[in-house]
């Protein structure tokens, strides 16, 4: 087995950790293992979606004056168009 197949076990199991805790609602737990299975094996099918998915929760818990911060969420800024939006 070469180096590059056991990075690629192993980021299918911090993935596949990531998911587990995501459907528990650790989000903070669910980043910290994708990110883990991004620096082992950044070609993995379906990472990218689960980090933006991630992002995105972790964007709507950070509330402006108890409100969620859209823009922050869309990953857009406050001046933004309504195209870009």
């Amino acid at each position: 087995m070469t180096k590059m197949d056991c990075n690629k076990d192993e980021a299918i199991r911090a993935k596949e950790l990531a998911e587990k805790k995501l459907a528990e609602m650790d989000v903070v737990g669910a980043k910290r293992f994708a990110l883990k299975a991004q620096n082992l094996y950044p070609e993995l099918d379906g990472l990218p979606q689960l980090l933006a998915t991630l992002n995105v929760y972790i964007s709507a818990d950070k509330k402006i004056n108890g409100e969620v911060d859209w823009y922050r969420v869309l990953a857009v800024q406050p001046f933004a168009d309504e195209d870009t939006i």
